[in-house]
């Protein structure tokens, strides 16, 4: 990932400083699930979405509650030899993808995607996917490659001729030539595809506890799709920026600072009102605490633009006493306007510390 530059900004900002002001925390039950919250307070004077969690890499899919994954081939950034095509119609979501990288026989692992399963309903798990494969030989141009949670490559494949050359669910694995189908343990796992076949398709998956037998309506809609999430011992990746440029600010000469703070204002959840922080230089609102224990600040990195916000990797020690936790950040921009330096402040990013 690319980092922004700006002046003293860390490789990554630590959480363990804020940590050191928490009481003593019991170590919380396992299975605590992360989560992060905006609040905009009650004035909505902050930029909309200037602060955030980054969705762009992190592709991570939540099951409904009986347990069904539906996930769009195209979700998730194309790799490789991957292109995305439009022009067969019959196929799901905004396009379907063609592997257009020649033949893998022996060789998996070439334009890998990654689709992440969040797993809540631990069970065995079936896996269709909808595909076509346009040549006469119904045995040729109609497979790719699957894995996993790291485990070995398997040949996936659609082989019927009265499927041939239409659009189809028919999935079956090599060897055994049945239906593919796995445990996923609770939590996150990765599902990885890869090209095997030049010119096969593939438009949508469909997985689902095995008793369901087989799912192939296309009406279904795409799955809930999870933000990076606080997790100790991993990476919470934060955008701060204006993607909307309500504020304006000057590209390449606004700075972007951070507070973290274990705790919020006392006029929660509307804030502190503080004239002149507004996106527009009127009244924009402090939420987060001012008092005791005070928040801490970094330098985040520098603005330059709406599609180019300030990206903050944000670092969650490995601390089983930080599960269960709440962090509460804002962000401060500083730039000058009309001959006059001026503050906006960001939304909050209310971040609650899990285990998975």
């Amino acid at each position: 990932m690319q980092r922004t530059q700006g002046a003293g900004m860390p490789k990554g900002i630590h959480l363990a400083a804020l940590a050191a002001t928490l009481f003593a925390a019991s170590t919380a039950d396992a299975q605590t699930l992360a989560r992060t919250e905006i609040s905009r307070g009650c004035i909505g004077a902050a930029p909309t979405d200037s602060l955030r969690t980054e969705t762009a890499d992190a592709y991570v899919f939540r099951h409904d509650s009986e347990g069904i994954f539906v996930i769009e081939a195209e979700s998730v950034p194309l790799q490789g030899r991957w292109v995305a095509e439009t022009s067969i119609g019959g196929h799901s979501g905004s396009s379907y993808l063609r592997w257009n990288g020649g033949n893998l026989f022996n060789s998996p692992g070439q334009g890998v995607m990654t689709y992440g399963l969040w797993c809540e309903q631990p069970q065995r798990f079936r896996l269709q996917m909808h595909n076509r494969h346009d040549h006469p030989d119904p045995s040729l141009e109609n497979d790719l490659w699957m894995s996993l949670n790291g485990a070995n490559w398997r040949k996936i494949y659609s082989n019927d001729n009265r499927n041939a050359r239409v659009w189809n669910w028919h999935t079956r694995v090599d060897p055994g030539h049945g239906w593919f189908e796995f445990d996923l343990q609770p939590g996150l796992n990765e599902l990885r595809i890869s090209g095997r076949s030049q010119n096969f398709k593939f438009d949508r998956l469909h997985i689902f506890p095995r008793a369901f037998g087989r799912l192939e309506d296309l009406s279904l809609p795409e799955s809930e799709r999870l933000p990076d999430r606080p997790v100790v011992g991993e990476t919470v990746r934060i955008l701060m920026g204006d993607p909307h440029d309500e504020a304006q600010f000057s590209s390449g000469a606004t700075l972007g600072f951070m507070l973290f703070s274990p705790s919020v204002t006392a006029l929660e959840p509307c804030g502190i009102p503080v004239l002149g922080i507004g996106a527009n230089g009127g009244v924009g609102e402090l939420l987060v605490s001012p008092g005791n224990p005070q928040p801490l600040g970094y330098i985040a990195g520098t603005f330059y633009g709406p599609n180019q916000p300030i990206r903050v990797p944000l670092q969650i020690p490995n601390v089983q006493s930080l599960v269960g936790q709440s962090f509460y950040m804002q962000g401060l921009f500083s730039d000058v306007y009309g001959g006059f330096t001026r503050l906006v402040a960001t939304d909050r990013l209310d971040l609650h510390i899990g285990d998975r």
